[in-house]
């Protein structure tokens, strides 16, 4: 354990061979239970040295430091296990020819420690009690009071797990406030701040739109309608929308053409690709021109969601309800309308049509898809068509997920990062529609960083 202590302040080489070399005395001694006994012990010290000790982390435990550890440890046996192969050889040579060859239950339990033995914890046997030296676990009095020093250190870091324990076991404190505020702090600080706030709370919802003029875009963003409603064409075409439904079906076709492939992860496809088709069935519903399927939107789009919602995990249930939503979709590009009905019993919310864990899926297709056609000019003129698709799903999805009922919605950090998104993949849209690859390049990493910097903060 002292290499692993000290592997920390970055001499993990020196103490390493120090294990190795004590391994290499004990294997060289001729007693391979010794070193098995003290590998196991080292073993069960590591894992109550993370679990509960001092390498506990100010988190929890670190997997890559137990990773670091063990293959320390490791590295420590296998280097004495070379250190002492001139012993290691003609043991594992010899010990074909011995009765450890095919041990029997009866002989490895020979020499187990018998309940009564466990007092030698306590005290040394007395000379009339005869115990075997392997069943005697007296440890004495200095043994003793090292592990009671040790286990003191392990109590003082457990009750102050916030990463500023040291590695021995002491604990560093901030001093305590003072009992009272000074004259001066209390000057910083209002009694009470709402009532010296004056005028009505922004909406920082409007406030991140700004007007779209022509067919380009001022800073991303989309205006608001006349009648309070959201220039959705401003940011998703009806053709994008309508491919979109059109390759959700072909996917979920496939899915659910097998009930075993369902449901060893094919639900995980669906759910994403219902969610994709009610988001779009959500804006269509929404939409401020008229488009295909906007009478049957309302309807298709809380159908998808549902069974989208359903689709976390892989049931009949959900399979045959996949299965039924499927033939739905069919209905519909066939151009019959839905007999399905949703049954809503509450208002309407974009969070429960279209789950954000759900859409993760359709943005990392995007990106993946944006990355590829950005890879070279060659490369973008052949799937700028996909480029312009994508980009107007993502701005699609950068808007809703702002929308009062998701999570964070009203945080201003998350936010940013969808409107980010949002603004990015718009202007990835406008270089595609001007087949401009320097400018779709720019935009492709632009819309990159801002996905990789949200899922630094928010995972969901």
């Amino acid at each position: 354990m002292a290499a692993v202590d000290h592997g920390r302040d970055g001499v993990a080489s020196a103490e390493a061979d120090a294990l190795a070399g004590l391994v290499a005395c004990q294997i060289l001694a001729g007693h391979p239970q010794a070193v098995w006994i003290s590998a196991v012990s080292a073993g069960l010290l590591s894992a109550g040295w993370h679990a509960v000790g001092p390498g506990l982390g100010p988190h929890g435990p670190d997997p890559r430091q137990i990773i670091r550890d063990v293959g320390l440890l490791l590295a420590a046996i296998a280097l004495a296990l070379g250190l002492a192969a001139v012993q290691v050889v003609p043991t594992a040579e010899l010990a074909r020819e011995s009765n450890r060859a095919t041990p029997s239950l009866a002989f490895a339990a020979s020499f187990a420690l018998e309940p009564e033995h466990l007092a030698t914890l306590l005290a040394a046997p007395a000379p009339t009690w005869r115990v075997n030296w392997e069943q005697n676990a007296f440890l004495g009095t200095a043994l003793l009071a090292a592990a009671a020093c040790w286990l003191d250190g392990v109590a003082g870091v457990a009750s102050g797990r916030d990463g500023r324990a040291m590695s021995r076991g002491t604990v560093r404190r901030a001093k305590p406030p003072a009992a009272g505020w000074d004259k001066n702090t209390r000057k910083t600080f209002y009694d009470d701040a709402f009532a010296e706030l004056e005028g009505e709370r922004p909406d920082f919802v409007a406030a991140t739109r700004t007007v779209v003029v022509g067919g380009g875009q001022q800073g991303g963003g989309a205006a608001p309608v006349a009648g309070g409603g959201f220039k959705w064409s401003a940011i998703i075409s009806e053709e994008t929308l309508s491919d979109e439904i059109k390759d959700m079906k072909g996917v979920l076709a496939k899915v659910v053409a097998s009930q075993s492939d369902f449901k060893g992860g094919g639900y995980e496809t669906a759910r994403g690709a219902f969610a994709s088709v009610a988001l779009a069935f959500g804006v269509i519903a929404a939409y401020d021109q008229d488009v295909r399927w906007k009478k049957d939107a309302e309807t298709a789009r809380d159908l998808f969601g549902r069974v989208s919602s359903n689709c976390k995990v892989g049931t009949d249930q959900s399979f045959n309800e996949s299965k039924v939503r499927v033939a739905d979709l069919e209905s519909l590009l066939d151009g019959s309308g839905l007999t399905a009905k949703a049954d809503r019993e509450e208002d309407f919310r974009w969070s429960q049509v279209a789950a954000r864990a759900a859409l993760m899926s359709r943005l990392e297709a995007a990106d993946a898809a944006v990355a590829a056609a950005a890879a070279s000019k060659g490369d973008f003129d052949k799937a700028v068509d996909r480029v312009l698709r994508d980009a107007e799903i993502v701005a699609a999805i950068g808007e809703v997920i702002q929308q009062a009922d998701y999570e964070y919605h009203d945080d201003d950090t998350y936010r940013g990062y969808s409107s980010t998104m949002r603004d990015a993949a718009l202007k990835l849209r406008e270089a595609a529609l001007k087949k401009d690859y320097d400018a779709a390049r720019a935009a492709a990493g632009a819309l990159k960083k801002s996905c990789d910097a949200c899922h630094g903060d928010y995972r969901s």
